[in-house]
């Protein structure tokens, strides 16, 4: 996946950052899901959005990947994507998809996280 750097002048570098966060999020759920090919490849347009400043179209984008793909988000992740819609003065992407009904509590280290629905 892409890992582009923003420059400070546009503030897209900030941890906090929409674009920043969106990107964490996807990077987080490909790593969980590599060798999925489908799924990782939709991750990665997520990212080349936000890497063409389209962050309020990736966001809304990756709840529908997440949706479509039965995708189990780490409450981290999960986190992430609602401050991102947040900052971006959107809804909470997830619950217009129903996405958020793949939250999984578990902690990502653990060895029983499932990533998918299954």
């Amino acid at each position: 996946m892409s890992e582009r750097s923003a420059s400070p002048a546009d503030g897209t570098n900030a941890p906090d950052a929409p674009e920043a966060l969106i990107r964490a999020a996807a990077h987080s759920i490909a790593g969980r899901l590599a060798g999925e090919k489908g799924p990782v490849s939709a991750l990665r347009s997520v990212v080349h959005m936000v890497d063409n400043d389209e962050a309020d179209l990736a966001v809304d984008d990756l709840a529908r990947v997440i949706a479509s793909y039965r995708i189990r988000l780490l409450r981290t992740e999960h986190a992430w994507i609602v401050a991102a819609a947040a900052r971006l003065g959107a809804p909470d992407p997830l619950t217009g998809t129903e996405a958020d009904r793949f939250v999984d509590d578990r902690d990502a280290r653990s060895p029983g996280t499932r990533t998918r629905e299954e």
